[in-house]
């Protein structure tokens, strides 16, 4: 599947070596990262601080409508060194957000549904919000406070083109870290594209979440380089759960998840799972899983699934998922159902507590076109 590799090799390199240097590291040690210290460097002359237009940098007051203040006045708004209360920020397009690490802290305020968000308002393409770039800031949420919540997230997009999520945290949420989702009401149609999630990090911090990100629609996601710890309770999909409501309308296609460590993943599903629910009209496809670490997880390692009625047609196509290394003992390394031209290769699963499944008895739909080939199986199963 030559299609998809298009990174730069020296960029996933580098992050890789990032990766492995930091295994042992708290979350905490890694910040500010690269990325904070190169916008440091280059200084803030460009941009709006929002301590101009009134936030409070000591988290003793509600920052939101400072921040709505510096949004509407300046497409480059620059967030210090502090502690800001926000909620319900709606985002715009052009606007570059960006602070120096951890320690330009956004903390959802109590009782808010979304810390930062926005809306294209349509379902056509052409009137999505465009370049949107979110860099180097810590977001953080609540789950520690106030327990779970299955609907508040820290950053909800929907309808949205060309977005950056780049060296941002992404702590303590209640819902979703990231929700890239198809407008915040039932059966509305919206969709995202080309969308860019790289060198974040997600600590779920007491696993009352539901995933680290979700994804209901996007055509062209890439999440690379990025760390996730302590996420999902038992009865939430995972960390990465790639997942269209039951609409024919979402697209989700050509995504890329390279390079990234897992670790202490919950989850009824799989740490990196996608879960077709309904014939789509632009059946998914091209998503591929490659190069990342998983080090424990209460369920699958990989889960890959199409159901309901479907013809071969509209199923899931063209998935890969290779060589990851998976370690310290997922439930299982895989589990695939309904999916058509599947390749699973040079990946590595050690300890796993059950073996891989591939298809079950019905009703689940047949796998079709399946390559495994030069993967290795060490200590799995019963």
């Amino acid at each position: 599947m030559a299609w998809m590799h298009f990174a730069d090799r020296a960029a996933s390199t580098r992050r890789r070596t990032l990766l492995r240097i930091g295994m042992a590291c708290p979350l905490w040690q890694l910040w500010p990262s690269a990325v904070a210290r190169d916008i440091e460097s280059a200084g803030t002359a460009d941009a709006l601080n929002v301590v101009a237009t009134g936030a409070d940098p000591t988290g003793e007051s509600d920052s939101s409508a400072a921040f709505r203040r510096a949004i509407a006045t300046s497409n480059s708004v620059f967030v210090p060194a502090g502690r800001f209360v926000i909620g319900d920020v709606a985002l715009r397009s052009g606007l570059s957000l960006r602070g120096v690490g951890r320690r330009s802290e956004l903390v959802q305020r109590h009782g808010s549904r979304y810390g930062l968000w926005c809306d294209s308002g349509s379902p056509t393409i052409n009137d999505n919000l465009l370049d949107i770039s979110i860099r180097s800031l810590h977001l953080r949420g609540r789950c520690d406070v106030d327990g779970f919540s299955e609907h508040q997230h820290l950053l909800n997009l929907n309808g949205v083109t060309r977005c950056l999520v780049e060296g941002v945290g992404f702590a303590a949420f209640r819902g979703d870290a990231i929700y890239l989702g198809s407008s915040n009401q039932g059966a509305t149609e919206r969709h995202n594209r080309d969308v860019k999630i790289l060198e974040c990090s997600f600590d779920g911090v007491n696993r009352q979440n539901r995933n680290a990100i979700s994804v209901i629609d996007c055509d062209g996601l890439v999440i690379d380089g990025c760390r996730f710890e302590r996420v999902a309770r038992p009865d939430m999909p995972g960390a990465i759960d790639l997942e269209p409501d039951a609409n024919p309308f979402h697209v989700l296609r050509n995504v890329r998840i390279t390079n990234n460590r897992f670790a202490d993943i919950g989850g009824n599903v799989g740490v990196v799972s996608l879960v077709v629910l309904a014939r789509m009209a632009t059946p998914s496809e091209g998503i591929l899983v490659s190069h990342n670490e998983i080090h424990g997880a209460r369920r699958a390692a990989f889960c890959l699934l199409q159901r309901g009625e479907v013809d071969k047609a509209s199923r899931p196509r063209r998935l890969e998922i290779s060589h990851n290394t998976v370690l310290a003992g997922a439930d299982r390394p895989f589990h695939i159902e309904g999916v058509h031209q599947t390749t699973i290769a040079g990946n590595r699963f050690v300890a796993c507590h059950r073996s891989a499944l591939v298809g079950y008895v019905p009703p689940a739909l047949s796998v079709t076109e399946l390559t495994m080939i030069g993967n290795r199986f060490e200590q799995c199963g019963w």
